[in-house]
């Protein structure tokens, strides 16, 4: 059975932090001391990745906690970073468009309703008998009507209050109906062509980068759980490459 626990640090890294664990000098003593200094950036990082290495490896610097041997480390936390960042902005975009169209998708529902529900409210309510009418009105100006004339009496006209509580009625039942049979996901689960859902791809990668993200944070000590077991290097070089250009690169590559 395996130990258990994280992986020990390279002796390397304990210099670099200052030994917080404490080790034996002879089990330090032919590893390398690295001076403090910004790596230089690689040239395929993505745009959001190399602001977000400008970004932290100040704080590194100020903290002590970086030099030129942590160039591999920082470019994956950055280019996962970039990668989270794009994760979460496409799956917000995907919510958005989900929200759009389950209301489209209710809206259109309610107007079909609405308009069914006016449309027999006020076929009801058609055709009045302007004679029938004035009949019933009492004026003595219409004539009676003649034998065999129809004198069913007309049908109220619509009134304002009814008919708009009819549609509202109609309205509430659509939209609940299209709620319950929406089946175009959240942007959080989507459709599949089967019939079922699954989570959003864009939900997953963004949880898969979070995840190496706090992997690379804790590596350099920026994480909340691994912030007490770093201690910084005092092992500064004269000047810190951070505006000029040279093998280091500094942030004369961004």
């Amino acid at each position: 059975m395996g130990a258990r626990g994280p992986k020990p640090l390279p002796a390397n890294v304990h210099r670099l932090r200052g030994n917080p664990s404490k080790l034996a000098f002879s089990g330090l003593a032919d590893s390398v001391d690295p001076a403090i200094e910004v790596p230089g950036v690689p040239r395929h990082l993505w745009p959001e990745a190399r602001k977000e290495w400008r970004r932290i490896s100040q704080e590194l610097v100020d903290n002590r906690l970086i030099s030129k041997l942590d160039r591999a480390a920082l470019a994956l936390y950055c280019q996962w970073w970039a990668k989270w960042v794009w994760a979460e902005e496409q799956f917000a975009r995907a919510q958005r468009i989900a929200t759009a169209r389950r209301q489209a998708h209710i809206d259109a529902a309610v107007a079909r309703a609405v308009t069914a529900a006016l449309a027999a409210y006020d076929l009801d309510h058609a055709d009045p008998n302007a004679g029938a009418q004035a009949l019933e009105a009492g004026k003595p100006e219409i004539a009676p009507p003649s034998p065999g004339a129809d004198t069913t009496p007309a049908l109220p006209a619509p009134d304002p209050i009814e008919r708009q509580a009819i549609a509202d009625a109609a309205a509430a039942a659509a939209a609940l109906d299209a709620e319950s049979t929406w089946t175009g996901g959240d942007g959080l689960m989507i459709p599949t062509p089967n019939g079922g859902t699954m989570y959003s791809p864009h939900w997953v990668a963004a949880r898969q980068a979070a995840l190496y993200v706090d992997k690379f944070l804790s590596s350099f000590g920026l994480s909340p759980s691994s912030r007490g077991r770093v201690s910084p290097s005092n092992n500064r070089q004269g000047t810190l490459p951070l505006d000029g250009g040279g093998p280091s690169g500094g942030f004369g590559d961004l």
